[in-house]
């Protein structure tokens, strides 16, 4: 009923607005239009606040990252593949989902973790019966990046049958689940990315030319984090403070000389290798400061402790 209070009463609990009766389609016309321009403009500004987080998770000051976030930039908003190419643990996937941006669903797949025997299942799909355990039709990754983007990690440690089947999907825009006979459109923008060098890897004939160029359309190299040392204060207090939220730890700072110590090393893991020591070090630490002698020893550089145990009487 069209009162005052429960006009107010409805407002207050969240209702976009109220009709009153009696009332006229035209009305309810006018509503359904003030309703979609609304939900349009906060997709909008959901989706631009993703792109910012995605691209924020970045973390860098230096000029190699300041270039690699300018570049992000400039082709988010292209269709074209893309080939990241860095070392393991040099954020490779967060570069992925920067480019990504939060424009759909965002479908990552570890080429080197999924078996041969399932990975064609996996990847493009299957029918009900196509073989033993498939009891119902099964709707592949690749089609369930529909409108998004489609994240192949470790792309150099596809198969050579697999690539050959990619290059076709990529080819032709469309699949055949396993045990189908009709194809399936798909509609992705697609990311790969390789801990090897795809170009060596085709002089060498371990990966397809054909298919290289598919892929190679845009191409990036992520730095070690050797390469960009000025960014592992940011990096550290980044994952200090995370952590610490996280595991509900009083940490707030690394000492001078710990921070030195993360400065000084070499790390062949890259930032994954020092978050893992951020994390660690940040559970352990007793203090709201962490001492250079919190850190792991190998991060030191001490000499091995050597522990006298004395024979049993």
């Amino acid at each position: 009923y069209s009162t005052l209070d429960n006009a107010v009463r409805a407002v207050k609990e969240g209702a976009f607005d109220f009709l009153a009766k009696p009332f006229h389609p035209e009305a309810v016309e006018l509503m359904l239009a003030k309703v979609a321009r609304d939900h349009g403009l906060r997709r909008r500004v959901h989706v631009a606040q993703e792109r910012d987080l995605d691209l924020m998770a970045l973390q860098g000051s230096s000029p190699l990252m300041e270039r690699l976030r300018d570049w992000v930039r400039r082709v988010r908003s292209t269709k074209a593949s893309v080939l990241v190419e860095g070392e393991s643990g040099t954020g490779k996937e967060l570069v992925a989902r920067a480019i990504h941006g939060g424009q759909g669903p965002f479908v990552a797949i570890n080429m080197a973790a999924i078996p041969d025997t399932l990975a064609e299942a996996e990847l493009f799909g299957h029918r009900k019966g196509a073989f033993t355990g498939a009891v119902a039709d099964k709707t592949g990754l690749l089609v369930e990046a529909k409108g998004g983007t489609l994240f192949l990690d470790e792309i150099n440690a596809a198969t050579v049958p697999m690539q050959a089947r990619l290059l076709r999907v990529l080819q032709e825009r469309k699949l055949r689940p396993v045990g189908g006979t009709a194809e399936i459109p798909v509609d992705f923008r697609l990311v790969c990315a390789s801990n090897q060098s795809l170009e060596e890897l085709v002089r060498q004939g371990g990966f397809r030319r054909d298919l290289f160029h598919r892929l190679n359309t845009l191409h990036v190299r992520i730095p070690p984090l050797r390469e960009h040392r000025d960014d592992i204060p940011a990096l550290v207090e980044h994952f200090l403070q995370r952590y610490a939220r996280a595991h509900g730890r009083r940490a707030r700072r690394f000492s001078a000389e710990a921070m030195a110590a993360f400065l000084k090393a070499e790390w062949p893991g890259n930032i994954r290798e020092l978050e893992n020591i951020v994390q660690r070090t940040v559970i352990m630490a007793k203090g709201e400061t962490i001492e250079a002698g919190d850190l792991p020893q190998d991060l030191r550089g001490d000499a091995p402790l050597l522990v006298k145990h004395e024979a049993p009487e």
